[in-house]
């Protein structure tokens, strides 16, 4: 929402220039101002640095991150944290990627082309070219390897890294053109197999995608060669450098997906077919690649299956999923454009009626091309569009790039369409085979015109296809557990879950002595939810906040704790729970330590408190006035790193432990901020409304303030923002910016303002 009298910042720059102007001091004293900090300009803006990407190596031992001004090049950043090591690598004006090796040994980034090299002479004009970086943090020394696309590790084996380049012509390549057959152009390269430890290269060629398995054994491998010759599926195994070809077809292989702790990969294989514009597309992969009779195959080509809806093809705009059991494959299906001809004769004729119709009417001639102005450009929306028409043009992607849900099972060969135009949102249990699909046909007209969003809820068996309306115009639908047995669900201010086995709703929230309305929601909604904050891994607990704890719920209902304790008596609010688990499990798993960041409602102090063992009543680990960032975790080491600001403080990352004890700070973002003129300090400052609502203001001061002075003051109000006193802004050229306000002289008074409904 734009503030009446609110100015741009460029307009306030030119107004503060001015007064700068008329306030030079005399000639003979610039000298000794020379080295003084400056106010923040336009161009310092542009050259503030921020900390992209930090990311720690999994023995905890290297921490990396890139340094990227708002306009112009970064620099990569990788140093020791047993040290004071430290190696620094341009990246070009945006960087890309960067990624450790599995044994922590080595780290690979992407290089972009600088901004004087996009912005020069040709620059823009084709496809750029990223190179990668390969260091070796035992040596410190750095390998180039020039115009790479993509670039993978393998896996927990390590050993080696893969590397893709571009095609030959990436100009012709991005255009997609033909090779005078109206065939596409072969989407495979090289790609270079780069062993770390001897250095030794073998190159690969025609491969269109590849991907490791977590383990690092194997390595699947799509051809695409010019004139589809020898495409196919290749498997590399990696400890004995033996490539078996799995298929070979006059087909194109994409999309390659691996089973998680399984053996198994999939991908989606496409061919032309006479019917239809474009391509068709089945799905095909191994399972038990390590069988000494070979690997199982698996296919499924809907063409072929009488069940599979006509006039469609699987859609690569979803990506292949398998089932947690890996007994079944989810994909998506979408429409193919039938060509002129392959449609029914009658169909044809009337076509052909209607040309000639449209040829006897007088017009423009057929070659005849329509200068700019006088092509049309007139939109039509019809007053009863579900979609108002702004909202059209921004989702057209999205529409056109749309696919339905669909379950292949593999024991008994059936296709089960799980979406279609009645339920078109269908969300899969992680596990099980319950899937909860979602239908607005009925508001979505009225919730795009006022706001509130109504679904009908169903509950769709996967293996039949079956499904049930389990909730008729539900506003807060919530998700599935993740042993996907229940569905939680918000209605009449408690939380309520559907059990898909019985069939049963149970109101679970009805005895727990607090409540999970969230009065302080700033929307015209009578009685909204506090957004729940999860699940336990086993589904059995659903976890809740009141805005101050978190409570565990039982699924049943049939009982409830307030893991936090303390939250709403000493009006701390507790956010989380937060937990450290690589393999990204779904759930919480509460006898493992769980950690809460906490935040001081009338103190603006924040920090975390952790619980171990289930037991309520984290224990406080840190509780400062700072406003405390995302805690980052080496994946097989005790190794934490956590940043934290106050209005005058940078972001930097500091190394700690899982106490977060003895903080050592490893980054040193932007220390040229001792050049410039920032802030004097923020102070809170409590009042009263007049409708009685006690409130707080964040009130930053300007750069050398002193005490008694008058300056000019800038009121910014829009909902609560009190929380950010201790946040740091970085200074921006655009929309509202404290720091780039108090640097220039002006105090920002920032008040909290409360709604009510109506």
């Amino acid at each position: 929402m734009s503030m009446p009298g609110r100015r741009t910042f460029p307009a306030f720059l030119t107004l503060v220039l001015l007064v700068v102007v008329q306030l030079t001091p005399m000639e003979a004293q610039e000298t000794e101002q020379a080295s003084a900090p400056s106010a923040i300009g336009l161009q310092d803006i542009l050259s503030w640095k921020r900390i992209v990407g930090p990311t720690l190596s999994k023995d905890g031992q290297w921490f990396a991150h890139r340094l990227s001004p708002g306009e112009g090049n970064s620099e990569l950043v990788v140093r020791s944290t047993r040290d004071e090591t430290e190696h620094r690598f341009p990246v070009g004006e945006r960087g890309g990627p960067v990624s450790f090796s599995d044994d922590s040994r080595w780290v690979a980034f992407a290089i972009t082309p600088t901004k004087e090299e996009a912005d020069g002479p040709g620059g823009g004009n084709g496809p750029a070219r990223n190179d990668v970086g390969l260091l070796d943090l035992s040596s410190g020394e750095m390998t180039k390897f020039e115009a790479v696309s993509s670039f993978a590790f393998a896996g927990e084996r390590g050993g080696w890294i893969a590397l893709r380049k571009y095609p030959a012509s990436a100009a012709a390549a991005s255009r997609g053109g033909g090779n005078g057959n109206g065939e596409s152009r072969p989407r495979g390269v090289d790609l270079l197999l780069h062993n770390l430890a001897s250095g030794v290269q073998l190159n690969l060629g025609n491969v269109s995608d590849f991907r490791f398995d977590d383990s690092g054994r194997w390595l699947a491998l799509a051809i695409d060669a010019q004139g589809k010759a020898g495409n196919g599926i290749h498997l590399r195994d990696m400890e004995t450098g033996v490539i078996r070809v799995l298929e070979s077809a006059e087909a194109r292989y994409s999309r390659l997906v691996w089973a998680e702790d399984r053996a198994a990969f999939l991908a989606f294989k496409e061919t032309e077919d006479d019917d239809y514009e474009d391509p068709i597309y089945a799905v095909v992969g191994w399972t038990d690649l390590d069988r000494s009779s070979g690997p199982e195959m698996i296919s499924y080509d809907p063409h072929i299956d009488s069940s599979f809806p006509e006039g469609m093809t699987i859609s690569t705009n979803r990506p292949l999923q398998w089932s947690d059991a890996g007994d079944a494959i989810l994909f998506g299906v979408q429409d193919v454009e039938m060509k002129e001809g392959a449609e029914e004769e009658e169909e044809g004729e009337e076509a052909e009626e209607e040309e000639g119709e449209a040829e006897e009417r007088p017009g423009r001639a057929a070659d005849e091309e329509l200068d700019d102005d006088e092509k049309p450009d007139l939109v039509i929306w019809h007053w009863q569009d579900p979609r108002l028409q702004a909202m059209q043009q921004v989702q057209e992607t999205r529409d056109k790039n749309f696919s339905y849900l669909a379950v292949y099972w593999l024991d008994s060969g059936r296709f089960v369409r799980l979406a279609d135009d009645e339920v078109d949102s269908v969300t899969p249990a992680g596990s099980g085979y319950w899937a909860v699909g979602r239908d607005d046909t009925e508001y979505e007209l009225m919730g795009n015109l006022d706001g509130r969003r109504y679904q009908d809820i169903y509950a769709i068996d996967m293996r039949s296809g079956e499904r049930e309306m389990i909730l008729e115009r539900a506003r807060w639908a919530n998700t599935i557990s993740p042993d996907g047995a229940h569905f939680l669900y918000y209605r009449d201010g408690h939380y309520h879950t559907y059990e898909f086995a019985t069939g049963q709703h149970r109101n679970i929230t009805s005895e727990v002595p607090t409540s999970f309305i969230d009065t302080e929601d700033d929307h015209n909604v009578v009685d909204p939810p506090v957004r729940a904050r999860g699940w336990t891994e086993d589904g059995g607990t659903v976890l809740l906040s009141d805005n101050w704890d978190v409570w565990g719920v039982d699924v049943h209902g049939q009982s409830a704790t307030n893991l936090t304790v303390n939250g709403k008596v000493d009006q701390i609010r507790y956010a989380g729970p937060m937990q450290f688990d690589p393999d990204g499990d779904p759930g919480v798993d509460l006898s493992e330590p769980t950690y809460f960041q906490t935040y001081g409602e009338w103190t603006k102090k924040s920090g975390y408190s952790l619980m171990t063992n289930g037991r309520p009543g984290p224990e406080v680990l840190v509780w400062d006035d700072v406003r405390y960032g995302q805690i980052l975790k080496a994946e097989d080491a005790d190794t934490y790193v956590i940043s934290w600001t106050t209005n005058e403080t940078y972001p930097d990352y500091h190394l700690t432990d899982s106490r977060l004890r003895n903080p050592r700070r490893l980054t040193n973002g932007f220390p040229e901020q001792a050049d410039y003129l920032w802030s004097d300090g923020a102070m809170l400052v409590d009042y009263e409304s007049d409708k009685g609502d006690r409130l707080q203001g964040a009130l930053y001061l300007p750069a050398n303030y002193q005490e008694g002075e008058s300056y000019p003051t800038i009121v910014y109000f829009y909902e609560k923002v009190s929380q950010n006193l201790h946040g740091y802004t970085f200074p921006t050229a655009y929309g509202f910016n404290k720091s780039v306000y108090t640097s220039n002289g002006y105090a920002v008074f920032m008040p909290d303002i409360v709604y009510t409904i109506n």
